[in-house]
């Protein structure tokens, strides 16, 4: 027998929608920001960890607040999709893409942001 789900993580469409939105368009906005001051070497782990908050906030608050895997999912998706478009941007298309996938601190960059967002939305 399954039990019901709680109220905080009925998320509607119209809300899963308008977050998704919302939040990609916020993520690659900051994904810019982020990408400018990762030349700065190790503060680069501070500025994925501060973006990575701040998306993890930016879902929540779009969503009404509401908790759960699908949100989390999001908060991940919007994160890692929103630095990885803003790199397209940034570095001047599919080949700047393919030029920071070579790099191991991009990788670690996409790490922390992603678990940072995936975290901070969790309910406990």
């Amino acid at each position: 027998m399954r039990t019901a789900r709680l109220p905080l993580e009925q998320v509607e469409t119209v809300q899963l929608l308008k977050g998704w939105a919302v939040s990609l368009f916020s993520s690659t906005a900051l994904g810019c920001v982020v990408l400018f001051l990762s030349g700065f070497g190790f503060f680069m782990l501070l500025a994925a960890f501060v973006y990575g908050t701040a998306m993890a906030t930016i879902v929540l608050k779009v969503t009404n607040r509401k908790r759960g895997r699908v949100i989390e999912l999001m908060a991940l998706g919007s994160t890692v999709g929103g630095l990885l478009l803003a790199t397209v941007m940034v570095m001047g298309g599919l080949s700047g893409l393919a030029a920071s996938l070579t790099n191991l601190w991009y990788y670690v960059m996409l790490v922390v942001a992603g678990y940072t967002a995936f975290n901070r939305t969790k309910y406990y």
